[in-house]
């Protein structure tokens, strides 16, 4: 379950914050600008925000000025139609002045961060002229013409990497530069004295999960205002951390703790994690969603966050922690259609595929006779289906019953005694849970065509 646009409008609600500590005081002149306001925005990765509207003085010049401090990061100064400049605000006081929409007459005093800044994008766009004329050139070529126009533009990409690089090398320290390193691809390093196949693919991992998080500096605060860091984050997060709840808690814990004394930085990574891990792409990754919100939002560390918002996590935490994969089930106390009491989980077959319907659910009506099908191949592996009806109208859940043809155990709780829809988070249907011999989840939210695959897979694992 989703939180509400609502919800995360508010979470989200923060991009006017402040975090320098340091009265900003920029002036910053575009030589012949006519307009008489511009804007001055920031990045937030990938977004672009509008930070303050600028009064445009004589000559160009726009006085940018905060008291309590810019946060630092990647700015633009925009006016519609006529102006777009980017530049970097890491120090509390410099001046820039600018003819146009490049950087030829970009002049700088008092910010190494724009002079780097500058010099790069100088040597980058040097680049694209001669890119974009080879790229022109090829059309009519063919053959070793076109071949030999192709290596030039390799060979340009090997200089782009190049100045990148030397810059990178040269001002290690500053945001600028740190920015770029996380456009670096990451080399995998070799380990020739490794002969073990498996210990060396080991290595080669961990050596290149180590290269990737030592680029995500969480210290350098502008970082986050530029458009590359998030998704260098999510990227590691998504690609290189093993995908398991406890490895990517663990990861999650560290990046807060670190940052957890930058209210702009700590608000920022908690709502994208607690947005990532709302629709998890795995099963069981709902166990990392319910530790952020029982670890930062419940326990106070969030202040942002409203007393009905909190109702809302609260409620949420109650539906899914019961039912994490790797917890055992739930007990289930309910009737079979002679209403004699049944407790499913004490059936004796090696696994429990609970299967919760409701016989008026469009979807339900489409998925139950797939199951019917498979049922024999499942009984085969040493599964037991339990269909569990969620409606109380026991006439139309027998009548279901016999319409489909459904000869495993068949139970309901239609006077309501059992607490199966918040324990196995019934509140759309239909839900499906494997449990193992130990009556463990192993699995839920399966499509019921995957049941046979995964059961049969599981059992390798288990029995190899």
């Amino acid at each position: 379950m989703r939180f509400s646009r609502e919800i995360i409008t508010i979470l989200f609600f923060f991009v006017g914050l402040v975090a320098f500590g340091q009265a900003t005081d920029i002036n910053f002149t575009a030589k012949g600008l006519a307009a008489s306001e511009a804007y001055l925005g920031y990045h937030l990765a990938e977004q672009k925000y509008v930070q303050d509207t600028l009064e445009v003085g004589e000559g160009g010049l726009m006085k940018i000025y905060d008291e309590a401090g810019l946060h630092p990061g990647l700015y633009f100064i925009y006016v519609p139609g006529d102006i777009y400049v980017e530049f970097i605000i890491n120090e509390p006081s410099f001046s820039i002045v600018t003819e146009g929409a490049g950087y030829d007459n970009f002049e700088v005093e008092g910010s190494p961060e724009n002079d780097v800044f500058k010099e790069f994008q100088m040597n980058l766009g040097a680049l694209q002229v001669k890119r974009t004329a080879l790229s022109d050139s090829l059309q009519g070529l063919s053959g070793g013409d076109s071949l030999a126009v192709q290596q030039q533009l390799v060979e340009l990409s090997g200089e782009a990497n190049t100045i990148r690089d030397n810059l990178i090398e040269q001002y290690p320290d500053l945001m600028i530069t740190k920015m770029l390193s996380l456009m670096q691809p990451v080399s995998l390093q070799s380990f020739p004295d490794i002969q073990d196949e498996e210990e060396n693919k080991r290595q080669v991992y961990f050596a290149y999960r180590n290269s990737m998080r030592q680029r995500l500096d969480f210290t350098e605060r502008g970082l986050l205002r530029t458009p590359v860091f998030k998704d260098q984050v999510m990227r590691y997060m998504n690609e290189v951390v093993p995908q398991v709840p406890d490895s990517l808690i663990v990861e999650l814990d560290k990046i807060l703790t670190t940052v957890q004394d930058d209210e702009v930085a700590f608000r920022f990574w908690l709502v994208t994690f607690t947005n990532e891990y709302q629709t998890p792409k795995l099963m069981g990754q709902d166990a990392v969603l319910v530790h952020l919100l029982e670890q930062y939002y419940l326990t106070s560390k969030a202040d942002w966050v409203s007393e009905e918002q909190l109702e809302t996590m609260k409620e949420e935490v109650g539906f899914l922690k019961p039912n994490l994969i790797g917890q055992p089930a739930p007990m289930l106390s309910l009737l079979d259609t002679a209403e004699a009491p049944s407790n499913p989980i004490a059936l004796a077959d090696e696994y429990i595929i609970l299967f919760f319907y409701d016989p008026d659910c469009g979807h339900c009506r489409k998925k139950t006779p797939i199951l019917r099908d498979a049922y024999a191949d499942l009984k085969g592996l040493g599964a037991e289906v339990v269909a569990v009806c969620t409606i109380s109208d026991q006439d139309k859940w027998r009548n279901y019953i016999k319409e489909n043809e459904l000869n495993w155990v068949n139970l309901a709780d239609p006077y309501f005694k059992s607490n199966f829809r918040a324990e196995y988070n019934v509140r759309t249907t239909p839900q499906l849970y494997v449990l193992d011999r130990d009556r463990k989840i192993v699995a839920k939210k399966l499509d019921v065509d995957q049941l046979v695959d995964f059961i049969s897979n599981h059992k390798d694992v288990v029995n190899p």
